[in-house]
């Protein structure tokens, strides 16, 4: 127990700047989070987003050739899928547009 206090001690000074450096590390943070959205959340996003609407191509012509239900069904997945990357491309976009306005 006494040697976890000044483990937790030194990670308290790193997570938590002191007030001079809290404009400066806090514009690093937010970099640093919308970094690590961009380089890994929104590419496994858009992953999903395309087997999504690959499923429901598969779904359309291979598996509901015949059966109007099921075309119907592939019919929404590739809807979904096509409405959920235009989104996250707009999204991307904005994300990008406020980096760039404010500099980080």
């Amino acid at each position: 127990m006494t040697r976890l206090i000044p483990l937790l001690v030194l990670a308290l000074y790193i997570v938590f700047p002191h007030p001079a450096e809290a404009a400066v590390s806090f514009k690093v943070f937010v970099s640093m989070l919308i970094g690590a959205a961009n380089s890994a959340v929104v590419p496994l996003l858009f992953a999903f987003a395309v087997l999504f609407f690959l499923f429901g191509v598969f779904k359309y012509f291979i598996l509901g050739g015949e059966s109007e239900k099921d075309r119907g069904e592939g019919k929404k997945f590739i809807l979904w899928g096509l409405l959920a990357l235009a989104l996250m491309v707009s999204a991307f976009g904005l994300v990008r547009i406020f980096m760039n306005t404010f500099g980080l």
